[in-house]
């Protein structure tokens, strides 16, 4: 059973959706079209396996003023799958730090899966979506994306200094 999303539905970003190829030539879906997106049911998106690639920080964020305090950290983390033809996910997240570090997501995702019904037909923008984000909200990304920023971001003293306590 998949965990509830775990937060509100973000609005999608994806500029210019392109419409479905129509006529005799595209009755059957193709699994990718010339423009790098992959066409797919939810089904079989979620036979997929993503690993992740890469994660960061933003380091966009505004200069602080004075003795202004940085009050939220965020980045970004980048999935793959391993067969082909590619489907790559990518979203934003924040830091928090209540009891313990987590990860949370807090955009909507970025990919170049199309999603498609039992029929074939494309999901109208929202439902793809939202689907999209309820599989990532399925698998365990938090673990993998911080311990990668870990081992980017901290300097090499703090990190041989805490693989041996």
């Amino acid at each position: 059973m998949r965990p509830a999303r775990k937060g509100a539905a973000a609005p999608c970003r994806w500029p210019g959706w392109p419409a479905a190829p129509a006529g005799p030539d595209h009755e059957s879906p193709a699994p990718m079209l010339n423009d790098g997106t992959v066409r797919l049911t939810f089904h079989a998106l979620r036979d997929s396996q993503v690993v992740h690639l890469i994660s960061g920080l933003d380091e966009d964020c505004p200069p602080g003023g004075g003795d202004a305090v940085l009050s939220a950290i965020t980045g970004y983390t980048e999935w793959v799958s391993q067969g082909q033809p590619a489907l790559t996910l990518g979203w934003d997240w924040q830091m928090q730090a209540a009891s313990r570090v987590d990860l949370r997501r807090i955009s909507a995702p970025r990919s170049n899966v199309r999603l498609l019904n039992a029929a074939g037909a494309e999901l109208g923008h929202e439902q793809a979506c939202a689907l999209l984000q309820d599989f990532i909200d399925g698998i365990d990304w938090q673990a993998q994306a911080l311990l990668y920023i870990v081992a980017r971001y901290a300097p090499a003293d703090a990190a041989s200094a805490a693989g041996q306590r």
